[in-house]
């Protein structure tokens, strides 16, 4: 479990979508509901589309001579996703100094503070998680948490919101990840490699802040959609995927509230959803922008942030726009 573990704060640590290779399987059904159910698939895309910067996922930012690159990452270790497009292995190779979600340096030191102290991970005086889930939900997970290599008298006290980032990735992911790197970190490793200079755009701490909600019902309930949502998370990453080679960011968030919609009563979905936009996209964004702007200005930089962070009015490349930056998007 441990090795488990450990992959899993790598890949949260790296902040959204799934690890996984061809061990993993799935179905790409978003794709398939055009002919099954044509309506729910206009709408998707339909509210993809109202947003800024819904498509794209690589960038030119330019201002007052300088010229950087924005681009979009899937926390993914598939070959498919990790090949970088020309125009983005070209700007990479080129830039002075690339800038991240959080580096390597900090996943590492992360990893170390979880193994140091337990409680971070593990709820050592609370409730255990018999008591926070339903009976249907506890069954579930029982099942399905072999796959991670854990038994569910080992979950009892994990923390709901760290098990439910372990089990939101399929457990396919999870073993693939341990054999090759995400996105993510290949990016970075080239940065190293080279000798140039990795700039993180928050500590592992303010991430992990990010997820704890700090109300357990909530995390509770977090914690029962990931399990609702459990046996479709293969399809659900095969969706995701292609949408994501496809540029289509935005619709990756509008497929994910499709699918919420589906297992939970409306407004438990609209306060989970609300509250994961609110901390993990846009305020993040938010907090990053005054050190995202100061690399930008010294130009030549080579951003690599999740592709979520990217679409919206409170996306990335829209409050660059509002900062005066002129965004390009680059054909891939």
């Amino acid at each position: 479990m441990k090795t488990r573990v450990a992959t899993a704060l790598g890949a949260i640590l790296s902040l959204l979508a799934a690890p996984a290779l061809a061990l993993c399987g799935g179905e790409d059904r978003l794709s398939a509901m055009r002919g099954s159910a044509p309506s729910d698939y206009r709408g998707i895309f339909s509210a993809a589309e109202a947003v800024p910067y819904s498509e794209g996922r690589f960038w030119r930012a330019e201002k007052a001579g300088r010229t950087s690159w924005v681009f979009g990452t899937y926390h993914d270790a598939d070959p498919e996703v990790t090949s970088l497009p020309g125009p983005v292995e070209e700007a990479l190779g080129e830039a002075q100094r690339v800038v991240v979600e959080i580096t390597l340096d900090e996943m590492s030191q992360m990893e170390q503070s979880f193994a140091a102290n337990p409680a971070q991970i593990f709820d050592l005086s609370g409730t255990p998680l018999s008591q926070k889930l339903s009976p249907q939900a506890l069954e579930i997970l029982g099942g399905i948490l072999p796959e991670y290599g854990m038994t569910l008298e080992m979950a009892q006290r994990m923390h709901p919101w760290f098990l439910s980032m372990l089990l939101a990735q399929p457990a396919c992911a999870l073993e693939a990840a341990q054999a090759s790197p995400v996105l993510d970190r290949r990016i970075m490793n080239v940065a190293r490699d080279s000798g140039r200079q990795i700039i993180g755009l928050e500590t592992g701490e303010e991430a992990m802040e990010a997820f704890r909600s700090g109300d357990p019902q909530t995390e509770a309930d977090l914690l029962e959609l990931v399990i609702a949502t459990s046996k479709d998370a293969e399809d659900y990453r095969a969706s995701s995927k292609q949408l994501y080679l496809d540029g289509d960011l935005q619709a990756i968030w509008e497929y994910g509230k499709y699918e919420t919609y589906k297992v939970l009563p409306e407004e438990k979905a609209d306060h989970l959803i609300k509250l994961f936009e609110a901390r993990l996209i846009e305020g993040r964004n938010r907090k990053w922008l005054p050190k995202l702007v100061m690399e930008l200005e010294r130009g030549g930089a080579f951003v690599a942030v999740g592709a979520l962070h990217l679409p919206g009015e409170a996306g990335v490349l829209n409050l660059l726009a509002d900062e005066g930056w002129t965004i390009t998007r680059v054909p891939l």
